[in-house]
């Protein structure tokens, strides 16, 4: 059921892998920010994650859902057409910490969508957004020496029901899930009455970097 790791442009990420291997020789920063809308579905694992755990494997090989492991840790996601990714790809020999890129970028998108008129955005747990104690937005990071990945699924108008279906109870859950169900831990933008597209929202994400460099 694996399948590459193609869905965070690897494109992007492979060039700031390789600029941060050599950065030491070769010094030239990077920050490089991706939005865009999954084609098909698919399920991301964490790094530790296992499919037997976390994963309804019988209903993914049913419907023709692919599952891969990302490189960053966290639970496993469902992505789809219903879904936008927010990746940031950082090299640098003074990268932020962990707690500040979680802050800085999570923040943009607040923003982002504040501007867009949804309101009542709330952070809870690590690094989740919420709106109404329900999650719209999961996040993680991973970082080698020079190099920081940061990336975001968040969800326009994907079904709960449709996430209960191929994933698992995570193994970990922050505090304020309080065991409950996917159906009723996890909401989206339509869901609380916010009917934007999932293109809209990844090109008002890439409008802002375009934006901030003006």
């Amino acid at each position: 059921m694996n399948i590459p790791y193609p869905l965070f442009d690897a494109s992007y990420i492979n060039v700031g892998l390789a600029q941060a291997s050599v950065y030491k020789v070769k010094p030239k920063r990077v920050n490089l920010v991706s939005a865009f809308v999954p084609q098909k579905s698919y399920i991301s694992l964490g790094a530790s994650n296992k499919l037997e755990t976390n994963v309804n494997v019988t209903e993914c090989l049913s419907d023709g859902i692919e599952v891969f492991k990302r490189l960053s840790g966290g639970e496993a996601v469902f992505l789809s057409p219903n879904c936008v990714v927010f990746s940031r790809v950082l090299v640098d020999d003074l990268l932020p910490k962990s707690e500040d890129a979680f802050n800085s970028n999570l923040e943009l998108i607040t923003n982002v969508l504040s501007a867009l008129g949804v309101k009542r955005i709330e952070r809870q747990g690590i690094s989740d957004l919420t709106i109404g104690n329900r999650k719209i937005l999961g996040c993680s990071i991973y970082r080698k020496p020079n190099y920081l990945l940061f990336h975001a699924v968040l969800n326009v108008c994907e079904d709960p029901e449709t996430i209960a279906r191929y994933l698992q109870h995570p193994v970990r859950e922050p505090d304020y899930r309080k065991s409950r169900l996917h159906t009723s831990f996890i909401t989206s933008l339509h869901g609380e009455s916010y009917y934007l597209s999932p293109d809209l929202v990844a090109e008002a994400l890439l409008n802002w970097k375009a934006q901030s460099r003006e």
